[in-house]
């Protein structure tokens, strides 16, 4: 299948592709020829889109069985990973291509005899949306077109930014930050009230957000009844 590149061509200019990455990087390459891709020994992330505006896009990419063995709880190793996408990048995503989640859990299980509960699952992909986006794909073809779309999407800044903003290692300020029109206010918030988590925006009051320089009665009323 041909990838229509057309649309993106003046907003992805070029996409380093990791080293490590194996057979994908011929793969990558070919599909990516029109936006100049190269070989580089990336420290975070698989695939980085450098748009001509200057924000990057760095993302994770996964198999399901790769996704299953890194969520483990006492490594944390792709929370890790996606910790240092988005210390040095504009917007990171993690994308997993698997056509069954669960099956491929069922047949780590009767390979190797560890569990991966859907609990386990759903864990790890909740709390690595509060710092980044997780994407699925189905196949190679559907993960080259929906990262150079996403890419190209948070790059050009569409409406929708919003969801998928940048994210930082404040999980209170992602938070904020995905309720619309509120993204000019959630640092001044996080950092008058001293917010980190998700508890702390658990426990916000009406008075706490009315505090904030800027903060007035609606817009605190509008962010308790979004955070509810």
């Amino acid at each position: 299948m041909t990838l229509n590149t057309k649309p993106y061509l003046n907003i992805i200019r070029e996409v380093w592709i990791d080293d490590r990455e194996n057979s994908r990087k011929d793969y990558f390459s070919l599909k990516y020829k029109d936006f100049n891709p190269s070989i580089h020994h990336l420290r975070h992330g698989d695939y980085l889109f450098h748009g001509y505006n200057g924000v990057k896009v760095c993302v994770e990419f996964k198999t399901g069985e790769d996704f299953l063995s890194s969520i483990d709880p006492s490594t944390n190793h792709l929370h890790n990973q996606v910790y240092g996408m988005i210390r040095n990048y504009d917007y990171t995503f993690v994308i997993v291509e698997c056509e069954d989640l669960n099956k491929t859990a069922t047949k780590k299980f009767y390979q190797t005899g560890i569990n991966v509960p859907v609990q386990m699952v759903n864990g790890a992909i909740s709390d690595l949306n509060t710092v980044s986006t997780v994407l699925f794909s189905q196949s190679p073809f559907q993960t080259v077109d929906l990262l150079m779309r996403m890419a190209g999407k948070v790059i050009e800044e569409k409406p929708f930014l919003w969801k998928f903003g940048k994210k930082s290692t404040n999980t209170a300020l992602n938070y904020l930050n995905c309720i619309h029109g509120l993204r000019n206010k959630a640092t001044d918030i996080v950092e008058t009230l001293d917010l980190h988590t998700k508890k702390d925006l658990d426990d916000l009051t009406l008075e706490d957000l009315i505090t904030v320089e800027g903060i007035g009665k609606g817009t605190a009323l509008k962010i308790i009844n979004e955070l509810r």
